[in-house]
């Protein structure tokens, strides 16, 4: 039987967790807005940013959450042209940042490298 690689399944995210430090947060603020991120939707202790890569590529969206003593950051990207299939599917139209496939790749790998450069500053692994 087929087993789809993590990377090309729809409906996840890349995350990280960590532990909640005002200096990260403000970190990831600063950062958000040095690389092109919007801050789109903020509500309680969650602020969700948008980067739009042109019109040929689909936004990619950041999500910083607090839950407690954590930190969660989630990276993805959201459905274009290629990925409304997935609607069809009934599977929620984002992918996440990993490798594998063909799937967005080029989003995929032009935003995976501007997450990672965060996660540097963070002392957090690399999307690989």
């Amino acid at each position: 039987m087929f087993k789809m690689p993590q990377a090309l399944k729809v409906g996840c995210r890349t995350r990280r967790e960590m532990p909640y430090e005002q200096r990260r947060w403000e970190m990831v603020k600063k950062w958000a807005k040095d690389n092109g991120f919007e801050l789109v939707e903020q509500d309680g202790e969650r602020q969700r940013y948008r980067c739009r890569m042109g019109w040929t590529m689909p936004a990619a969206f950041l999500e910083l959450n607090r839950e407690g003593s954590r930190m969660i950051l989630e990276a993805w990207i959201r459905a274009d042209r290629f990925l409304v299939m997935n609607l069809l599917m009934r599977q929620e139209p984002e992918i996440n940042l990993d490798r594998g496939g063909l799937v967005a790749a080029m989003p995929r790998m032009l935003m995976r490298n501007r997450i990672n450069s965060l996660l540097e500053k963070l002392k957090q692994p690399r999307i690989v």
